[in-house]
């Protein structure tokens, strides 16, 4: 995928630009590529990201306490990042790295779980105040999944059958979404109040696509897309009688579906390639939590990078974070395909082998 990255410099609308972008993305990867590759035990690389997350979360509680002049917006706390959604997606991903880790803690730990606890609850108090419906959504979800995951491998009978039932569940949540849900009139019964233009990105969507039919098989090349120069910003292109045409140049800045970026920037082969990359890290995570012989502090940092990736997978739904460049989540992305990529035994714990998936 990093060479599909850097090789879009061939065919980028601007290849200056790509250049810059994509060597940015690749020394990223080479940063995550040696942390997974040091053979730090995931339990020891899950207690870093506990950490740094820690130092986050008090930094985001420290400014909104010191300076609510920046840090309180008419749309929600944004601590000292650059927009609410930024704050809620690092609290979301501190609400799951630390739930999992504060499990994995032996007994008799109490300095380490007030430690852990504490951390929870100002990643919980950060999702609230920050509004960020989808964040809040996701970081719910998935504490909600971990007893359900815990009981799956704890099962004697029937696991792969569960198992391939828990992946097809989330296959058919994503693809419902990605294809827009299947009529308004089913999402007015559920939800009457429900904004069904998306806060306006089904029009960016509909562009998007119609951009993405212009180059199927290359795209515009990696970074070449947003942020360009003025002249050829995407939404010059925009169709004359829609708001997107009338947003000013440069503020928007993503397609709000990290899919379709992918997509117009490396073409429908390099959204299908990152599509697989993450399913694959996915089942490398998973099918190292169901193996009997993980130890408890790997298992449960091989739960959070499971979680995580269905984080992601979401959220990429309505944000782009699937391999764009200098975000957050995806730079975290990179970090958890490779740690995924050199888990040791993930490989061997596959559901075609009898007797390999017993109880833990």
């Amino acid at each position: 995928m990093v060479a599909v990255i850097l090789g879009s410099v061939l065919w980028s609308a601007f290849p200056d630009i790509t250049l810059r972008r994509a060597s940015a993305t690749a020394l990223v990867a080479l940063v995550c590529f040696a942390i997974a590759a040091s053979g730090l035990p995931l339990s020891r690389i899950h207690g870093a990201l506990v950490a740094v997350l820690g130092v986050a979360v008090a930094g985001a509680l420290l400014v909104t306490a010191l300076r609510p002049d920046f840090a309180v917006t008419p749309i929600g706390i944004r601590g000292f990042y650059q927009h609410k959604n930024v704050l809620g997606m690092v609290a979301f991903i501190a609400t799951v790295v630390v739930a999992c880790r504060l499990c994995a803690l032996g007994p008799g730990r109490l300095v380490a779980r007030l430690a852990h606890a504490a951390v929870l609850a100002g990643g919980l108090i950060l999702l609230v105040l920050s509004q960020s419906k989808t964040s809040l959504a996701i970081a719910a979800g998935l504490v909600a999944a971990i007893p359900l995951f815990v009981a799956m491998r704890r099962l004697r009978g029937g696991r792969a059958g569960l198992w391939l039932l828990v992946l097809a569940l989330f296959g058919l949540a994503g693809a419902t979404l990605v294809a827009g849900l299947p009529s308004r009139s089913l999402m007015t019964l559920v939800a009457s109040d429900v904004d069904l233009t998306f806060t306006g990105r089904d029009e960016i969507w509909n562009f998007v696509l119609s951009e993405v039919a212009q180059r199927p098989w290359t795209g515009f090349g990696y970074g070449a897309y947003w942020d360009v120069t003025p002249e050829a910003d995407p939404v010059t292109r925009a169709p004359p009688d829609g708001w997107l045409r009338q947003a000013r140049v440069g503020i928007i800045n993503q397609a709000h579906n990290g899919y379709l970026d992918v997509a117009v920037q490396l073409g429908l082969p390099g959204l299908a390639l990152a599509v697989g990359l993450l399913l694959w890290s996915f089942w490398r995570a998973l099918a190292l939590f169901m193996r009997p012989e993980t130890p408890s502090g790997e298992r449960w940092a091989a739960l959070t990078i499971v979680l995580l990736f269905a984080g992601i997978t979401i959220h990429n739904l309505s944000e782009t974070s699937l391999w764009a460049r200098g975000q957050i989540l995806a730079n975290l992305t990179l970090l958890l395909m490779f740690l995924a990529a050199a888990a040791p035994g993930a490989a061997a714990a596959r559901p075609d082998r009898p007797g390999r998936w017993g109880r833990g």
